[in-house]
């Protein structure tokens, strides 16, 4: 992509219409259908809580949804300012002419410093030495830069506490710092102490703000809440928030807390087909291992869908997990496959194959509804994963 194409790039309608997606669902054997709606219902509900909207974070493939669709269809509903986790996702999204502002929120070689320019890409500084190189490297152009504070997470950013270490960035000419963030790390925790924490990062964070524009430093953005940093503590305002899990209409846990009357709106529906139904009868067992048996006659289905498609491969019998076939539950059963993976079908009736089972999402026949917080509690994990290992192979529909 040369200069020309991105300094007058421009956002195309999505490719898939109604009707195409309809004739996709047709030939799909697991696919996403992802709601157009819903992302813009969710980023409506933060865009008021910051000073210029939020920050769409669309890294790790807009969390598994399709970094590239999602970032147009924000950017048609307004969005400008994005967030990405790598050099490679920021090159992707202007390649598919994504505009605004996108800021890579993780490590870039300094010596890849042109390639930000040429891309017109922000890059977060994550270090004294690495805003040091950024400018040595940057040749033919100051580079967009944010630099990251560390106010107690210990991960990337200077140190809050040292301040003129951050104010001496500003003397650097080939960096343009547009913006100052911070990360919190305890914003989702209802616990007393982590609120305290949570308090003082952003205390440590104004601190440093404060201190910057008394040394006469300003024009520059702020940020440092995510989806909990405003769900939780919205009494406190920047210039952007940063909004990731929350913009897909989920939760991380099931367990929300002070979140519960913000009415978000799951994006995203993964389906699959039956495959198979097949008779057990009292003794058999079905699949890898030998996991499941029969403890009297019953019916299973093959569903077209399985860990290599970003489905759990510890979603059991035990973790009492289950899908939707016509509305109703159809518990999971013995080791989910590759490709594959076996529910109990034996009181859903009729069920024949090239069925629907909705994995995650709602039914739309009947609302009922699993819930991808639930399935990462089964998993002893947090939703934000469920959703971003996600395969590519699983056919994404927009709509």
């Amino acid at each position: 992509m040369n200069q020309a194409s991105i300094n007058h790039c421009q956002v195309y309608p999505a490719q898939n219409t109604i009707a195409s997606a309809r004739e996709n669902l047709g030939r799909s054997r697991a696919w996403a259908e992802i709601s157009s709606g819903a992302l813009i219902h969710n980023a409506r509900i933060f865009a008021p809580k910051s000073r210029e909207g939020i920050m769409a974070v669309v890294k790790a493939n807009a969390y598994g949804h399709g970094a590239p669709q999602v970032s147009r269809i924000l950017y048609n509903a307004g969005i400008r300012h994005f967030c990405v986790a790598s050099l490679s996702e920021g090159i992707q999204l202007r390649e598919q002419g994504i505009c605004g502002e996108i800021l890579i929120l993780g490590y870039t070689p300094p010596d890849l410093a042109d390639q930000i320019s040429s891309y017109r890409l922000t890059q977060a500084v994550i270090d004294e030495t690495h805003g040091y190189m950024l400018a040595k490297y940057a040749r033919t152009c100051p580079i967009c830069v944010h630099i990251a504070v560390d106010t107690g997470m210990h991960r990337l950013g200077l140190s809050w506490d040292a301040p003129e270490k951050i104010a001496a960035l500003f003397n650097e000419k080939q960096l343009k710092i547009t913006g100052v963030f911070s990360h919190l790390c305890v914003a989702d925790s209802p616990s007393g102490d982590d609120r305290d924490f949570t308090l003082e990062q952003f205390r440590r964070f104004d601190q440093v703000i404060e201190n910057l524009h008394k040394r006469g430093l300003t024009g520059f953005k702020t940020h440092i809440q995510s989806s909990y940093g405003v769900l939780n503590y919205g009494q406190f305002t920047y210039d952007y928030s940063r909004i990731g899990i929350a913009l897909y209409g989920v939760y991380s846990t099931s367990t929300p807390g002070e979140t519960k009357d913000v009415h978000l709106i799951p994006a995203m529906t993964i389906k699959a087909r039956v495959a198979r139904v097949l008779s057990l009868q009292p003794g058999e067992s079905l699949g890898y291992g030998r996991a499941y048996t029969a403890p009297s006659p019953m019916k299973a289905a093959v569903l077209s869908i399985g860990y290599a498609d970003g489905i759990p491969r510890n979603l059991d019998d035990e973790t009492n997990a289950f899908v939707l076939i016509q509305g109703q539950k159809a518990p999971i059963i013995g080791r989910i496959c590759m490709d594959q993976l076996f529910v109990d079908v034996t009181h859903i009736s009729p069920i024949r194959p090239g069925m629907e089972a909705v994995i995650m999402g709602t039914d739309p026949a009947t609302g009922a509804h699993i819930d991808a917080a639930w399935i990462a509690g089964a998993c002893r994990t947090i939703s934000n994963e469920i959703l971003s290992r996600l395969g590519d192979r699983l056919e994404r529909i927009y709509i």
